[in-house]
């Protein structure tokens, strides 16, 4: 196995540039609209939410939406319950 593909994740393309960025708000536009009130917890969307879209690896999520946030695409908030959730702007 190339061990720079397995620094990167299962698929190394998901958290390349522009595209794997897309993917993700893709995603989380999906996710916002099957939860209906738009709430996606930050955990849940990293570590579980299912999609052959985004890579798997919960650090490649972390990293796109780290660049998305900063980025000012995407909005980490505190909901009403107290836990990190996220949208998109």
């Amino acid at each position: 196995m190339d061990p720079i593909a397995s620094l990167a994740g299962a698929n190394p393309a998901a958290d390349a540039g522009s595209s794997g960025e897309e993917a993700f708000l893709q995603e989380l536009g999906r996710a916002e609209a099957k939860f209906g009130g738009g709430y996606v917890g930050v955990n849940y969307f990293i570590t579980k939410w299912q999609c052959e879209a985004l890579d798997q690896s919960p650090e490649v999520r972390r990293r796109i939406l780290n660049k998305l946030e900063q980025a000012g695409r995407v909005e980490v908030y505190l909901a009403e319950d107290g836990s990190k959730a996220l949208r998109r702007k």
